[in-house]
């Protein structure tokens, strides 16, 4: 069975900075890193897309040129399913440590079933009701359960030095992380033991 699209796994990869900034000029209220903004306009997009006349295809020759046929399709394929987003997922508890500018979350997940894999992820979508989050928990129901995985809920990121809180959105709100900082040698032995962050619901 095919696997379903999503934006956030199938269509914001495809989207460079390059492509998000140039729209940005050129349309300031289509942010292409906003998943709702391209859903609505989403048929727009698939016609500039598909333009063959080089004056005016998208990405602009200057900014990379068109898309390859495939990534085309896979935008068509998003749009005859609905245009979907995967859903957010749950934690019980949210704990973050740092290293310099790399920093480990770690979210004790609540999974629907196990036949769900979440995982936390950089959020480029639009701010909620109670400020813009830095990270997202999401959730992905799958064919199957998926294989199992000593890290699950655990993710990596680089925050300047100078941040000391992250902000996590899942399917609870908005949370709050405060970033503890560890000596480079407590970091590294804490990324070579790992651990599973799963409880079932």
């Amino acid at each position: 069975m095919a696997r379903a699209t999503s934006y956030e796994l199938h269509i914001e990869p495809l989207i460079r900075e390059l492509d998000r900034e140039h729209m940005l000029i050129q349309r300031p209220l289509l942010d292409l890193w906003n998943g709702n903004n391209v859903k609505d306009n989403a048929t727009a997009i698939l016609t500039l897309l598909e333009n063959s006349d080089l004056t005016s295809i998208m990405p602009p020759m200057a900014y990379g040129g068109p898309w390859p046929e495939e990534w085309i399709a896979l935008f068509r394929r998003w749009i005859a399913e609905g245009c979907p987003h995967l859903e957010l997922g749950s934690a019980t508890s949210y704990e973050s440590v740092r290293s310099d500018d790399l920093v480990q979350l770690m979210a004790t997940v609540v999974k629907p079933s196990s036949v769900y894999a979440v995982w936390p992820n950089r959020y480029h979508g639009p701010a909620v009701a109670t400020g813009m989050p830095d990270v997202a928990l999401y959730q992905e129901l799958r064919d199957g359960p998926p294989p199992t995985i000593i890290d699950e809920g655990i993710g990596y990121f680089r925050f300047p030095t100078s941040v000391t809180r992250i902000r996590v959105l899942d399917a609870t709100g908005l949370h709050d992380v405060a970033i503890a900082s560890l000596t480079p040698a407590a970091f590294a032995q804490r990324l070579a033991s790992g651990r599973r962050q799963t409880k079932p619901r």
